[in-house]
């Protein structure tokens, strides 16, 4: 069985990810020409779905998760039964 990862793995992880986004969307932000709100807002909404979708085509992975050494699972479920027997 394999034990899940602890904080400073996930930690890595996230950390690598504000990375990866924050270098390219900062370098055309800088390049962009236009309103800073706008700007902002078109950052704002690339880094969300960079966030969303990605664990959604990568089964629950981002690229910090590929790099650092993670395992994604998914919750253990389990039968209830509420008929007394």
């Amino acid at each position: 069985m394999t034990e899940n990862a602890g904080f400073w793995i996930r930690f890595g992880a996230i950390l690598l990810d504000g990375i990866i986004v924050a270098v390219p969307l900062t370098l055309l932000m800088l390049l962009v020409p236009g309103p800073e709100a706008v700007k902002s807002r078109f950052t704002d909404v690339l880094s969300f779905l960079y966030a969303l979708l990605l664990p959604v085509f990568w089964n629950g992975y981002t690229i910090g998760k590929r790099i650092c050494p993670t395992l994604t699972q998914e919750p253990k479920s389990y039968m209830i039964n509420s008929r007394k027997e």
